[in-house]
């Protein structure tokens, strides 16, 4: 049999979700362990956070788990239907025509333009914001739109068009998300100031997504909002919680600084590529916070997990948040350790596979994810290389903490302090476009 959650009951839940979802959710496996029923108000749903587990129903059975409804239907009334939303034959065909754009050699030849849209950042932030704090999430969102563009689009968005997107995706991440919950997304017509911010937040991000388009070397639009969506916000927020980590942990901050600068005869790239610690602790920040912390398959018909029977237009929920910190598999989980990953991410002692799924698992999983590696290797490695930050807090803000929205985030901006160390930038960076 499997155990069912009671919790506050199918009311209680409700709103116990709609305050906490990752408070939620680990208080669903902490009371009932790694395979659970849970209900909400009119709905049910199974939790799962055992490997094998996900391997029967994100693998096996794939084509009777599919992407419907749900938090896949509150972002399709946002950007539309492209990859991230589609399922079946449409998602198929939008694989295949984003597939090329991921090609290993194409990630080989975007690889210096990262370097030079990074390196403008860095260069705006020691000219705009010397001696004065500022928000990094928005910052990062920029230069993540500007990599983006310039790479997958080959366009390169003015720095005023990038602080745009990085306001607009704030708002669709935070009230979309919230909008998504509480039902109001079904109604956008209502007259309400959260309605207002989602509706001129998405059509920002629209006109952005068509000025790639206009460009001439983008996808369709629908496809470029995926990509903008799911393809800036993750790396963004895995930066943002590496430089929390790194400020809570200054030995880790201390020796990766070491290590990039003790060669700086060698190319950026190549000392970057050298430092393994620096993609140890990428790896640890994503174990800690993945982007995509949950997410949803429907039973498109009956199925059976572990000898359990699952009916047709059930509900099943995944969350790599939770897989991350099940202590069957990981040692001490809620410490930050970037040397459990000295072997590489799918190498971790007594983790399975599926243990570790911080870009999803089975068909479905992220495009992307070896773009989102080396944009966050590069632009974590020349932070550190270049400059020292201090995490800056007023009186009254609340705590910094993990957020749960359509991906994890801090539930407010990271406002930094950036002290920069004198050097040859000559030594540092390398042409890009």
């Amino acid at each position: 049999m499997i155990p069912v959650y009671r919790g506050q009951g199918r009311i209680g839940n409700y709103r116990h979700i709609r305050r906490d979802p990752l408070g939620f959710l680990t208080d669903v496996v902490r009371t009932c362990g790694d395979f659970a029923q849970v209900d909400v108000l009119s709905f049910r749903f199974y939790v799962i956070n055992d490997p094998a587990l996900i391997h029967q129903a994100l693998v096996e059975q794939s084509e009777s788990l599919i992407i419907k409804g749900g938090v896949s239907a509150g972002l399709a009334r946002l950007i539309g239907d492209g990859i991230l939303t589609n399922h079946g034959t449409n998602w198929r065909e939008s694989r295949t025509l984003l597939q090329p754009m991921f090609h290993q050699s194409q990630l080989t030849d975007h690889l210096p333009i990262m370097v030079h849209r990074v390196q403008e950042s860095l260069d705006r932030w020691r000219t705009q914001y010397a001696d004065r704090p500022f928000c990094m999430n928005k910052e990062l969102l920029a230069l993540s739109f500007r990599i983006t563009c310039s790479t997958l689009f080959r366009y390169v968005p003015s720095f005023e068009d990038a602080e745009e997107f990085a306001d607009a995706m704030w708002i669709l991440q935070l009230d979309g998300m919230k909008r998504h919950v509480a039902g109001v997304d079904y109604a956008p017509w209502l007259p309400s100031a959260m309605n207002r911010r989602v509706q001129r937040a998405r059509a920002m991000l629209i006109r952005l997504g068509q000025q790639a388009v206009d460009h001439g070397s983008a996808p369709p639009l629908h496809e470029v909002l995926s990509i903008l969506f799911a393809g800036t916000e993750s790396p963004v927020n895995t930066l943002c919680f590496s430089l929390k980590l790194l400020e809570e942990h200054p030995q880790w901050r201390e020796q990766m600084a070491a290590d990039l600068q003790s060669h700086e005869s060698a190319a950026l790239l190549e000392r970057i590529e050298q430092c393994r610690l620096l993609t140890q602790v990428i790896y640890e920040s994503i174990r800690l916070y993945p982007a995509g912390w949950a997410f949803e398959r429907f039973a498109a018909k009956d199925v059976h997990l572990n000898g359990e029977h699952i009916d047709k237009g059930s509900r099943l929920l995944f969350s790599p948040f939770l897989m991350h910190r099940n202590q069957r598999f990981w040692e001490d989980p809620e410490r930050f350790d970037p040397t459990r990953f000295s072997n590489g991410s799918m190498s971790v002692s007594g983790v399975p596979k599926y243990g570790y799924m911080p870009f999803g698992a089975g068909p479905r999983s992220c495009i992307g994810s070896r773009m989102a590696l080396a944009e966050m290797r590069i632009t974590l490695g020349m932070i550190i290389a270049q400059c020292e930050w201090k995490i800056h807090t007023e009186r009254n803000d609340s705590p910094l903490e993990a957020e749960g929205s359509f991906k994890i985030r801090l539930s407010r901006p990271l406002m930094v302090m950036m002290n920069f160390r004198s050097s040859d930038r000559s030594q540092q960076t390398q042409p890009g476009n």
